[in-house]
């Protein structure tokens, strides 16, 4: 994987392994390949508390907007 990446999960999500992603974006970020990671520790599978979905759309909109132009 060569391109920079956005990742999201929440801390308490059932259906996927917080130590896989952790070591997927360590393993990324030791490579050089840009890794913006956003842990929510108190969500699961989604964000659904409001100030974690207004700094997920925050920091997703300043993402693109570094990268995309």
């Amino acid at each position: 994987m060569k391109t920079l990446l956005l990742i999201s999960r929440g801390a308490n999500d059932l259906g996927s392994n917080r130590t896989e992603s952790d070591q997927i974006v360590n393993g990324l970020r030791r490579r050089g390949i840009p890794v913006r990671y956003i842990l929510k520790e108190d969500e699961a599978h989604g964000f659904f508390k409001e100030e974690n979905q207004f700094e997920f759309c925050l920091a997703m909109e300043e993402f693109l907007t570094e990268h995309l132009q």
